[in-house]
């Protein structure tokens, strides 16, 4: 219900009301369960695009709705770590993914770089560094992830090898 924090607190109640009404007269409305009503009636009244067109955006488009759903004024203190972005290099001649996980805490962003190899002979296992990354901006820390070159990563994946 990230939607109520997006219009004036001034505007809940008379959309709730609207909602009851609608909810009433389609003999649907849930005393017991308020929310179901609103829930439904803006499922009915919002322009939302199919499932299958919102799931590709999401896809494309993930960094973004992590930082979103993290920083929602009733999200978690600390927030479950999300994998935002992704790159490919090469360490001894063999492909590995770097992939980048963020998540909020009370006192900002953080994050690390997992490892894995890529391809067929994948039989090593993910590797992480440390939590390297601290920002006030999620964004700040993508960008700084995406300058990172081969051997950048490189050393930081030997550094996370057993």
């Amino acid at each position: 219900m990230a939607f109520l924090h997006l219009i004036p607190r001034e505007g809940i109640r008379p959309l709730y009301a609207e909602a009851r009404a609608w909810a009433r007269r389609e003999g649907i409305h849930n005393g017991r369960d308020p929310m179901d009503s609103l829930l439904r009636y803006l499922l009915r009244t919002l322009p939302l695009p199919p499932f299958e067109v919102w799931q590709n955006d999401v896809r494309t488009r993930r960094f973004e709705y992590a930082v979103r759903a993290c920083s929602a004024p009733d999200a978690e203190e600390r927030a479950q770590e999300v994998s935002v972005d992704s790159r490919t290099f090469h360490h001894y001649r063999r492909p590995w993914s770097a992939g980048l996980h963020v998540y909020r805490d009370g006192r900002g962003w953080r994050g690390f770089i997992s490892f894995a190899p890529t391809g067929r002979d994948n039989a090593q296992a993910a590797v992480r560094t440390a939590n390297i990354f601290v920002d006030s901006d999620p964004i700040a820390i993508r960008k700084r992830f995406r300058s990172y070159r081969e051997t950048m990563l490189t050393g930081l994946l030997r550094s996370a090898l057993p």
